[in-house]
């Protein structure tokens, strides 16, 4: 990752020494100083805001305290200041972090790596829920889009796997484990050594079986009895004996 800073500080000799630091550090960018608070304020507010700021307080026209609340969320804030006595203000301001100068190069690294991190997280993708995926099947070239909220149940046979899904069976060569890394677990229930059932599917379960949409009946196994009845105890509204 490479991270787009800008410094913002009245004196030169300071921005000097905080260009030397970026400089250094081989993951920030420098994209611009500005000695003028409010020219960096339109940069920063910009359609492509830098992802860091490294701002001072004390200036003149806007202290660093007064803009911070006026710069865009993407761009993350830290202080670089000689004034210790703002630090608790500047924390109410959602600054991320605070130099008190002067700074070593090791003090500013260690807050540069706080700063990678933040990032890196924040700008980590979500993980977002699976609702179908892909299987080859048994004709050569030729792979099925399987949704999710289709599937009624699954069965292995041999060295099979049957998808049974709202007009077909889907014959493929997956083995039932890596299956169930596919499926969202709290779906999903093993009911039996050679079968899968989706529980939103489940319309009644009597006498050892489960019966699903379609006239369905799936066998549930005996070592499975315990960990099923588990799985779908918050939607058991009764006592749970009465349904065993």
């Amino acid at each position: 990752m490479i991270i787009t800073t800008v410094i913002v500080d009245d004196e030169q000799h300071a921005i000097d020494i905080l260009a030397g630091y970026v400089n250094r550090t081989p993951w920030l960018e420098l994209s611009g100083t500005y000695t003028d608070p409010l020219q960096a304020l339109d940069y920063i507010t910009s359609d492509l805001p830098p992802m860091l700021v490294l701002m001072d307080v004390d200036m003149p026209e806007i202290s660093g305290i007064k803009m911070a609340p006026l710069i865009n969320g993407a761009s993350l804030t830290v202080f670089t200041t000689s004034y210790k006595e703002y630090a608790l203000e500047a924390f109410e301001n959602n600054i991320f972090d605070y130099l008190l100068k002067p700074f070593s190069y090791e003090r500013f690294l260690r807050c540069m790596q706080k700063v990678k991190s933040e990032l890196v997280l924040k700008l980590k993708p979500e993980n977002k829920e699976l609702n179908s995926f892909f299987v080859k099947t048994e004709v050569r070239g030729k792979l099925i889009r399987v949704l999710i909220d289709d599937i009624l149940y699954i069965e292995s046979k041999l060295n099979y796997i049957h998808i049974n899904v709202n007009k077909e069976s889907i014959k493929t060569y997956l083995t039932i484990h890596e299956l169930m890394e596919k499926l969202p677990k709290d779906q999903f229930i093993r009911i039996h050594r050679s079968f899968i059932i989706n529980a939103k599917r489940i319309t009644s379960i009597e006498n050892g079986q489960v019966k699903l949409d379609k006239q369905v009946f799936i066998p549930l196994g005996r070592s499975y009895h315990d960990y099923f009845f588990q799985q779908i105890s918050p939607d058991i509204l009764s006592n749970k004996k009465d349904l065993i």
